[in-house]
C-alpha cells in the first residue's frame, strides 16, 4: 500500500473516485468545463482507463485517461516515450504541478469531502478488518466478489504447485503425494509428514503398491516410528524385517524428528494418520485419474479409507483399541480436498489450458461445508456468514492478502464503502 498524507492520496483512491464519478462538475486547469460521459474501462497495463468518453467545448473525445498523484509523474513514469500513451485524451491528477501539454483536471478541487472522510476512516481503523465497523453485511455480501477472490487464492496456490513441479521435473504424482502427506499431518505435524514424502520418493512407493506390509514398513521406518512402537510392545518384527531389507535396497535412513503426539484428538495422531496414508497411497494413481478427469464424486470416495488390516492387528489393536473406527473422517477428507485435490485440479487445468477443469474446481470447492477457524469467526462477528468452503477460502485470502496489508481500495467491499456517498448532499 502506498504511503499517503492529507495532500497526496494514493492512486488507488483516485481510481475509485474517477471510476465512480465521485466528484462535482469538473473543470480543466485552464478553466474549461469537462463532462465525463463514460469513465472508461480500468486497464491492467498501459493507460489507467481506456474507452473513456469526455466532452470538452462541446466536442466529444473517446480515448484513454491517465491518473497520477502529481502531473509531473507523467515524466517520471516516462509515459512520453511510450506509444501506448499517445491516445490519452485527459490527464487526471491530484496536484497539477509541471505536467505534459494534455487537457488536465486537478481533482482535489472537485472531490466530495465524504469520500476522503470515508477513506481516512478505513486508513486509520484500529481493527484488523478495517471496514468491520462501517460496512453493512446485507449490502456488501456479493458472491461474485468471493468467487473472484477464491479464484485468486487458487491462482496463488497454482504458482506454488508450479514451483514444486519445476523442482520435481513435472512429476505430478510426486507433487500430489507430497501435498497429501503434508496435509495428513494437520494440525501439528505438517512439516514432519512433508519431510517423510521428500525423503521417501514416490518412485519408491510406486514399486510396492501391491504390498501393504512393505508400504507400512517404508512409512513407519523412515519416519522413525518403529523404535517407538517396539518400546510400546507392539509386535513390529515383520515391519522391521521389511524395513531392514528396503532400507538396504534403497539406502534410506530414518528421520530424526520430534513428533507431536499430545494435545489433540486421537484421530489426528500421526500413527493413525500414517496408517490412513498407506491406504491412500495404494490408490494414488486412481485418485490422480479422478482429479484430471474432473470426477469429484470418485475422488471423494477414494479418500474414505481405513488403514490396512496388518495395521489394525498391530498398531490399531495395541494403541487405538478405544477408537470405534479407523476410517478417515469428514474433517481430514475436507482438508485434503480443499488444500490438495482442488488446487491440483485447478493447477492441471491451468497447465493444460482447460477452463472446464478450473471451473469445476471452483464448483467442487463450493460444494464443501464452510471451514471454521479464528479468521472465519472474525468475519462471522461482523455479519459475514460463509455458506461453503469456496467462501471461507475467499475470506481467508481477503483477510491475509487484503485486510492485513490494508489493500482496502483493491477490495470490492472497501471500494464500495468509499464510493457510497450521498452525492446530493456533498456540495
Amino acid at each position: 500500500m502506498t504511503k499517503v498524507n492529507a495532500d497526496l492520496p494514493p492512486e488507488e483512491l483516485l481510481y475509485v473516485i474517477w471510476q465512480h464519478k465521485l466528484f462535482k462538475p469538473l473543470y480543466l486547469t485552464d478553466g474549461r468545463p469537462v463532462k465525463v460521459l463514460s469513465s472508461g474501462i480500468k486497464q491492467l497495463s498501459g493507460p489507467d482507463f481506456c474507452n473513456a468518453q469526455i466532452e470538452i467545448d462541446g466536442l466529444k473525445w473517446v480515448g484513454c485517461v491517465e491518473i497520477h498523484r502529481k502531473a509531473s509523474d507523467w515524466f517520471s513514469h516516462q509515459h512520453g516515450y511510450n506509444p501506448e500513451y499517445q491516445n490519452v485524451v485527459l490527464h487526471v491528477v491530484w496536484e497539477a504541478d509541471d505536467g505534459p501539454q494534455i487537457p488536465t483536471v486537478e481533482l482535489k478541487h472537485f472531490v466530495y469531502e465524504d469520500v476522503l472522510h470515508r477513506w481516512d476512516r478505513l486508513r486509520t481503523s484500529p481493527t484488523q478488518i478495517a471496514c468491520q465497523n462501517f460496512i453493512s453485511p446485507v449490502k456488501i455480501y456479493q458472491q461474485t466478489w468471493l468467487v473472484r477472490v477464491a479464484t485468486e487464492r487458487l491462482q496463488e496456490r497454482y504458482d506454488t504447485i508450479r514451483q514444486r513441479l519445476t523442482k520435481r521435473n513435472y512429476d505430478w504424482l510426486q507433487v500430489l503425494y507430497e501435498l497429501i502427506m503434508r496435509y495428513m499431518g494437520v494440525p501439528s505435524n505438517t512439516d514432519h509428514f512433508q519431510m517423510v514424502a521428500e525423503n521417501l520418493p514416490y518412485k519408491i512407493i510406486s514399486r510396492h503398491l501391491d504390498s501393504e506390509a512393505e508400504l507400512m514398513a517404508l512409512l513407519y521406518g523412515i519416519s522413525g516410528w518403529l523404535a517407538y512402537l517396539k518400546e510400546k510392545q507392539v509386535d513390529v518384527s515383520d515391519l522391521t524385517m521389511h524395513w531392514n531389507h528396503l532400507n538396504a535396497k534403497y539406502g534410506l535412513k530414518p528421520l530424526q524428528m520430534a513428533w507431536k503426539q499430545g494435545a489433540f484428538r486421537p484421530y489426528s495422531h500421526p500413527l493413525l494418520r500414517l496408517g490412513q496414508a498407506v491406504s491412500i497411497l495404494k490408490i494414488l494413481p486412481l485418485l490422480w485419474e479422478a482429479i484430471t478427469n474432473g470426477d469429484t464424486d470418485l475422488a471423494n470416495r477414494l479418500l474414505t479409507v481405513e488403514p490396512p488390516d496388518v495395521w489394525k492387528e498391530t498398531i490399531g489393536k495395541k494403541i487405538f483399541s478405544k477408537l470405534k473406527t479407523f476410517k478417515t473422517g469428514a474433517m481430514i477428507i475436507n482438508v485434503l480436498v480443499i488444500n490438495v485435490l482442488v488446487p491440483m485440479m485447478f493447477a492441471f487445468g491451468k497447465n493444460r489450458d482447460d477452463s472446464s477443469l478450473t471451473e469445476k474446481s471452483i464448483v467442487w470447492l463450493d460444494s464443501i461445508s464452510p471451514e471454521d477457524n479464528s479468521v472465519i469467526r472474525q468475519w462471522k462477528k461482523i455479519g459475514i456468514k460463509p455458506h461453503s468452503a469456496m467462501e471461507t477460502q475467499a475470506l481467508l485470502h481477503l483477510y491475509r492478502n487484503y485486510c492485513q496489508q490494508r489493500r482496502c481500495l483493491e477490495c470490492q467491499w472497501g471500494r464500495q464503502f468509499v464510493a457510497n456517498v450521498d452525492k446530493s448532499h456533498t456540495f
